[in-house]
C-alpha cells in the first residue's frame, strides 16, 4: 500500500488535538496541522464574520499530494469565516479518493475528533456546512452535531454503504469486505435527523441524476420529514451526478449566509434558477479509473520501493542488473518525491521526463550488458523533498525478458560533511 505524501508548507503544527483546542487562537490563520494517527490539515480564514463556512471535498482522481481543499475560490467573496477541511483517511492510500471524512482503522473516532476541532474553531458564530456528494454526505454529518447549524449538500450521498465505491473504501481504509465491516458510525445519516433537528438542511439534487435522487434524497425526505428545517431544491441540470455551476452555488451560500431565519431563506432560495455546470463528476471519475487501468495493464507495475531522504541527498541515480542483455528503455522508472510539487520543466531540471499519462515524472532504464550493475542518468534532488517513490514498469515488451530476474537498486550521492579541525 503506497501512502500519500504531505505537500511541504508553512503550518501552524499542532501536537495533538488536545494542544489544538487548548492553544488555538482565531488570529491563527493560514494551513493547520494537527498530528494524530493521520494528520488532520485544515485551512483557516477569519474574516471578522458571524458566520463560519466548513468546506469539504469531493471525490477526485488528480489527488497527488496532500492536503486536498476545494471551495475556496467558491466561498472568496462570501461574508464568513472559511476553514477547508482535507480528508485525514485519503493519506493511507494513494488510489483511495473519497473516504466520506468518516474515518479508518487508524482514526475511528475521527467523526467524533473533527467535530471537537471544528467547535473549538466556530465558537460563537453560525457553522454552515458544505460539500457535493461524499463531501455531502460529510456536510450533514457534521452539521448534525452541532445545534442550529446549517447543511447544504449537493448530490450527496446520504447512506454510503449504498454507493458504487464503498467496498473499496472498506478495503483501503478499515482493511475489511463491506458484508462484514462493523463501522463505529452511521452509515445512514439520514438516521442522525428526525423531526426534532433544529439542523437547516439546503439539500440541492439534481433530478436527472437517478440513483442520487432515488436512492439518497427521496429516503432523507421522507425520513426527516421537517419542513421547518428542510428546504430542497430539485432542479433538473441533466442526466448523471451533475452539479450547479460555480455562480449558482455562489448565490445560494450568498442568501444562506445573510437571510435572518429560515422563511426568509426559503422564499430567497424558492427564486434562484440553479444552472448546470455540465460535468458529470462520476463519469470523468469512471474515465479516469478507466484510463489508470489500462496504464497498468499496458505497462504493468514490476515493483515500487520509497527512502526517506538526508537533507544532504544530491543526487539519485537508479541502477539495473540482470544475468542478460537489456535494450535501453526495457524499464520505466516513475520517481515521486514529498513535499515537492513538480511541473514539466522543473522535472526536466532534475533529469526526468514528463508525461500526464503517468503519476510522476519518469526515467527509462538504460541498456544492460548483463555483467553488473549498470546505472542510469544522475537525477538531481529537489529541494524540500522528504521521501523519494521509484515505481518499476516494464516499459519495452515488444522484446520477451526474463524480468523474474532483473533487479534495481537506488544510489544516493550525499554533500560530504566537513569538519572543523581548527584549534
Amino acid at each position: 500500500m503506497t501512502t500519500r505524501p504531505i505537500k511541504k508548507m508553512d503550518f501552524n503544527r499542532f501536537a495533538s488535538v488536545e494542544d489544538f483546542r487548548a492553544l488555538w487562537r482565531p488570529d491563527l490563520e493560514g494551513p493547520i496541522r494537527i498530528d494524530d494517527e493521520l494528520p488532520i490539515l485544515l485551512d483557516w480564514q477569519n474574516n471578522q464574520s458571524a458566520s463560519t463556512i466548513i468546506c469539504f471535498s469531493a471525490a477526485s482522481q488528480k489527488i497527488r499530494e496532500l492536503p486536498f481543499w476545494t471551495g475556496r475560490s467558491l466561498v472568496a467573496d462570501l461574508d464568513a469565516n472559511v476553514l477547508l477541511v482535507s480528508d485525514p483517511s485519503l493519506s493511507m492510500d494513494r488510489t483511495l479518493n473519497l473516504g466520506w471524512y468518516a474515518g479508518s482503522k487508524k482514526q475511528p473516532d475521527l467523526i467524533t475528533t473533527l467535530a471537537e476541532i471544528f467547535k473549538t474553531i466556530v465558537r460563537n458564530t453560525t457553522p454552515i456546512f458544505f460539500g457535493a456528494s461524499a463531501g455531502g454526505w460529510a456536510a450533514l454529518t457534521y452539521a448534525a452535531e452541532f445545534k442550529n447549524a446549517i447543511a447544504v449538500p449537493i448530490n450527496p450521498q446520504v447512506d454510503i454503504s449504498r454507493y458504487i465505491y464503498f467496498p473499496y473504501y472498506t478495503r483501503k481504509a478499515w482493511a475489511s469486505e463491506p458484508e462484514s465491516v462493523e463501522l463505529p458510525f452511521e452509515r445512514n445519516v439520514a438516521n442522525r435527523y428526525t423531526s426534532d433537528s433544529t439542523t437547516t438542511v439546503v439539500y440541492i439534487q439534481n433530478k436527472g441524476d437517478a440513483h442520487h435522487y432515488e436512492d439518497h434524497f427521496q429516503p432523507f425526505q421522507q425520513q426527516f420529514g421537517n419542513s421547518k428545517h428542510l428546504i430542497a431544491l430539485t432542479p433538473n441540470l441533466g442526466q448523471g451526478h451533475i452539479a450547479p455551476d460555480k455562480k449558482s452555488l455562489q448565490i445560494v451560500l450568498q442568501i444562506v449566509t445573510t437571510s435572518t431565519n429560515f422563511d426568509a431563506l426559503s422564499t430567497s432560495l424558492g427564486k434562484v434558477q440553479l444552472r448546470s455546470s455540465g460535468v458529470d463528476k462520476e463519469a470523468k471519475a469512471e474515465e479516469l479509473q478507466a484510463q489508470e487501468r489500462s496504464l497498468d495493464k499496458r505497462y504493468p507495475v514490476l515493483s515500487t520501493q520509497s527512502i526517506p531522504l538526508l537533507p544532504s541527498t544530491e543526487t539519485l541515480t537508479i541502477e539495473v542488473d540482470s544475468p542478460h542483455h537489456l535494450e535501453p528503455k526495457a524499464l520505466l522508472f516513475e520517481v515521486a518525491f514529498s513535499g515537492v510539487e513538480l511541473s514539466r520543466s522543473s522535472a526536466k531540471a532534475l533529469g526526468l521526463s514528463w508525461s500526464p499519462a503517468f503519476h510522476a515524472p519518469f526515467q527509462y532504464s538504460p541498456a544492460v550488458s548483463g555483467s553488473g550493475w549498470t546505472g542510469g542518468n544522475e537525477i538531481n534532488i529537489p529541494a524540500g523533498a522528504k521521501t523519494v517513490t521509484v515505481t518499476t514498469r516494464e516499459w519495452n515488451r515488444s522484446v520477451q525478458y526474463d524480468l523474474a530476474k532483473v533487479s534495481t537498486r537506488l544510489s544516493f550521492h550525499t554533500t560530504p560533511t566537513v569538519h572543523d579541525q581548527t584549534t
